[in-house]
């Protein structure tokens, strides 16, 4: 290998570093697993446990009708809250705050 593919192989390995360095930190979005979903039925007067992935660190803000709770993803990025029990009624709306928001909606508890 000449002089001339050395420096031109350093080169590109330089600039590939600097394109990493200089890209925005990787974001992952808050994500529900797939049985939390529109139209889902939740059991009357039992704790609801809604749970999930996001960053590791991330505040993840849980609300379904009146009911809400915040937690924290762990170092994994899981994270899992549990909304008081509730009386059968509906539909309600969840919605599931960190560096997104999901909504799920049409959900029903009876």
């Amino acid at each position: 290998m000449d002089i001339r593919h050395k420096i031109a192989k350093q080169s590109r390995a330089g600039l590939f570093l600097i394109a990493c360095l200089a890209a925005p930190a990787v974001h992952a979005d808050v994500k529900l697993p797939a049985l939390i979903s529109d139209h889902m039925v939740l059991q009357t007067d039992a704790e609801v446990p809604i749970w999930g992935w996001a960053n590791p660190g991330e505040s993840i803000a849980v609300s379904l009708g009146q009911a809400n709770a915040n937690t924290t993803a762990d170092q994994n990025g899981k994270w899992q809250v549990r909304l008081p029990k509730m009386p059968v009624g509906g539909p309600y709306t969840l919605e599931v705050k960190g560096s997104n928001t999901l909504v799920v909606n049409d959900v029903l508890v009876g």
